[in-house]
């Protein structure tokens, strides 16, 4: 890759730590302020679930990524996200065993079979099977041991959403 390219790459790896670290944050910030509680049940913070939380937001923001950076340079695509991965997970100094390993392929692979980002309600599409809401209910399963807690869903599925506007606003690579 050239200069450039490195460059691009560092600031996209930039993003991703730093989207992941918002949108984690920001999210426990509410669980804790009881935003997520009914009257009659209160959601809790498991211990470990932080953690847990963070690395699925890391594992969909590196398929943003790549999606991103598909539409952009189809050609070089292999070696450009294959350096912004190796740089997230150094700079995040995050440990990876065999089991980060088969859970971030098992999300890559589920995440490629999601045809839609996102449900175009204008047109009577349903969120169903969407990847932006079915993330949304692996998020709401972690933090409060259920999928359909629409709140939790709701709110993941809207950090998604900014945040994948927010990668397409860096214009990381839409003119070289």
């Amino acid at each position: 890759m050239d200069e450039l390219l490195i460059k691009k790459a560092d600031k996209l790896a930039e993003w991703i730590s730093s989207q992941m670290q918002v949108d984690t944050t920001t999210l426990f910030k509410a669980v804790k302020a009881g935003s997520f509680d009914f009257a009659d049940s209160k959601v809790e913070i498991k211990e470990g679930v932080i953690g847990l939380v963070g690395h699925e937001f890391l594992f969909l923001y590196l398929h943003l990524s790549d999606l991103y950076v598909f539409q952009m340079l189809k050609e070089k695509r292999d070696s450009f996200q294959n350096y912004v991965v190796k740089k997230v997970l150094h700079d995040m100094e995050i440990k990876i065993d065999d089991a980060f390993i088969d859970i971030y392929n098992s999300r890559l692979q589920e995440y490629s079979t999601r045809k839609r980002l996102i449900a175009d309600t204008s047109k009577g599409e349903t969120p169903k099977d969407t990847l932006f809401w079915e993330f949304g209910k692996r998020i709401s399963s972690l933090v409060s041991g259920s999928p359909d807690h629409i709140l939790l869903v709701t709110t993941t599925q809207s950090l998604v959403v900014h945040a994948w506007a927010n990668l397409w606003s860096l214009e990381l690579l839409h003119s070289k």
